[in-house]
C-alpha cells in the first residue's frame, strides 16, 4: 500500500493509492468491454480476401481497420498482437482516416505526433489524414481513441 501526502496551504491530506484503479470511473469503451467480454475472446471472421477481421465494439464500428485495434487494446496484449495490421509488435499497414469536420487543435497535434499528414484540405480544415509510415508503435495510434467520434471512416494504406 502506498500513501501520498498532499499539502495544500496549512491542510495536509493523506491519500491511499492502493486499489484506486478499481474505483476510478472507466471510459465508455472499457465499460462496454467489461460487460461484453466476447469482443476479447470471439474468433475473427474472414473478409473476402481471407484476412482475419476481429470484432469491433459499437463505439468504433465506423472504423473497420483502427476499430479492431482500438477494441483489442481494451482486451490484452495477445489480442492486440493478433490484429492483421500488427507485425512484430508494430503497426505496419499505414492508415487513412476521414473526419466529420475540422479537427480540434489537440487532435491535429496528436495526428502530427503519430506521423499523419493532411491529404484533404488545409491544415485547420483538413478532413482526410494519411499515415504513410510502415512501422509504428501501435500505442501511438491509440492516442486517437479519444477522438473516435470525430472519425467517420478509415482504411489501410498497405493492406495485407
Amino acid at each position: 500500500m502506498k500513501t501520498v501526502l498532499i499539502t495544500l496551504g496549512l491542510v495536509s491530506f493523506a491519500i491511499l493509492l492502493s486499489g484506486c484503479g478499481n474505483t476510478l470511473p472507466k471510459n465508455e469503451a472499457e465499460q462496454f468491454i467489461a460487460k461484453n467480454k466476447s469482443y476479447c475472446t470471439d474468433q475473427p471472421t474472414q473478409d473476402k480476401k481471407g484476412k482475419n477481421v476481429f470484432p469491433i465494439i459499437p463505439l468504433y464500428e465506423k472504423m473497420p481497420i483502427l476499430g479492431q485495434l482500438f477494441t483489442a487494446s481494451y482486451c490484452n496484449d495477445e489480442r492486440m498482437a493478433t490484429i492483421a495490421e500488427i507485425t512484430d509488435g508494430q503497426y505496419t499497414a499505414g492508415s487513412i482516416i476521414w473526419l466529420q469536420d475540422n479537427p480540434p487543435e489537440e487532435m491535429i497535434t496528436i495526428l502530427h505526433d503519430i506521423g499523419y499528414t493532411c491529404s484533404g484540405g488545409t491544415e485547420g480544415t483538413c478532413t482526410k489524414w494519411r499515415l504513410a509510415e510502415t512501422s509504428i508503435d501501435p500505442q501511438k495510434i491509440l492516442q486517437l481513441r479519444s477522438f473516435s467520434q470525430k472519425i467517420t471512416d478509415d482504411a489501410c494504406v498497405y493492406c495485407k
